[in-house]
């Protein structure tokens, strides 16, 4: 276990043990729905998890790719709002307030399992919410009005 500070949260990690079990896991939850919705969120998924949120999941052994779970929300036609989680082993050593980026995603975490991956049934898991990721449609097929 390490420790881990992010802004003003303190974590004890598990990142080797966190790294296994995402290997374990082929595809995420946004790959794994198949929705329309999903799919446009995993072509502009690289782009999302850049700088410091990427440095973030990397220090937690995180895999960006495969997420427990997407929602969308449509704000206009060509502006849609992202939500997701992830999970990773440890536990909160000290809480904090939730972390705005300069992308504005709203970063909390919590001490849930909604959704965790089958692999991590058994650890203390910590849930990480990415909240308030705006992004254009970048798919041909529209989606349903």
């Amino acid at each position: 276990m390490i420790k881990v500070t992010f802004y003003d949260w303190i974590f004890e990690c598990d990142v080797e043990a966190t790294r296994e079990a995402y290997k374990k896991e082929t595809i995420g939850g946004s790959e794994g729905c198949g929705c329309i919705y999903c799919q446009n969120f995993v072509v502009l998924r690289d782009k999302v998890f850049q700088g410091e949120i990427l440095e973030l999941l990397e220090s937690l052994g995180v895999d960006y790719r495969k997420d427990a779970e997407t929602y969308e929300v449509t704000l206009e036609k060509n502006k849609h709002l992202y939500g997701l989680w992830f999970h990773f082993i440890g536990k909160i050593i000290k809480k904090g307030n939730s972390v705005i980026l300069n992308n504005n995603l709203k970063i909390d975490f919590f001490e849930k399992t909604d959704l965790r991956f089958d692999v991590f049934e058994s650890k203390n898991l910590i849930q990480l919410e990415i909240q308030d990721i705006i992004l254009p449609w970048v798919l041909e097929e529209l989606p349903p009005e």
